[in-house]
């Protein structure tokens, strides 16, 4: 029976070159891609020069950094999108709704 492929992320804060989830999705990462999986590792910086990330690269751990939002950001999307974004299936809160909901 053959498995579908999928496309599995590990993502990591760690601010670190290396550390202890590092150790573990480096493991990981192998044995899934031998399964014909695709394997992401998603982090802030990555040293290419690392000689584990030159090792996972070769085995063919595709990485992409990212800048993680912070909890303020993250909130202010929530919000915006909750209360002003338009074209959606959600309800969208504005001076019109709130008049009907007042009068229920």
């Amino acid at each position: 029976m053959k498995v579908r492929q999928k496309h599995i992320a590990f993502i990591t804060c760690c601010s670190n070159d290396w550390g202890g989830s590092e150790e573990l999705w480096a493991q990981t990462a192998p044995i899934l891609i031998q399964q014909n999986h695709k394997v992401t590792l998603y982090k802030e910086t990555f040293n290419t020069h690392h000689p584990s990330i030159i090792k996972a690269k070769a085995q063919g751990v595709r990485f992409v950094a990212f800048k993680p939002k912070t909890f303020a950001s993250r909130t202010f999307q929530k919000v915006k999108n909750r209360f002003f974004n338009k074209g959606t299936n959600r309800i969208h809160y504005n001076n019109e709704h709130a008049a009907q909901l007042r009068k229920n």
